[in-house]
């Protein structure tokens, strides 16, 4: 092959990879908004958010919150 038809692989390559990467952060940023969407509400059920809670003072100790 010659050089020039190297090059221009190389560069679709890299065309393709800022086209995947953008893709993905744009993929990200949705996932962290619905994340941090204060608006949405979750229903967690009684006896699952019970677990929960108790896991945050396993033996008297208290853990992170959760």
């Amino acid at each position: 092959m010659s050089q020039s038809g190297d090059a221009e692989i190389v560069q679709a390559k890299i065309t393709a990879a800022r086209r995947d990467a953008e893709g993905l952060k744009d993929k990200i940023k949705r996932k962290k908004d619905d994340l941090t969407d204060a608006t949405r509400k979750f229903s967690v059920p009684e006896r699952v958010r019970q677990r929960l809670l108790g896991f945050r003072f396993y033996k008297g100790v208290a853990l992170t919150s959760v």
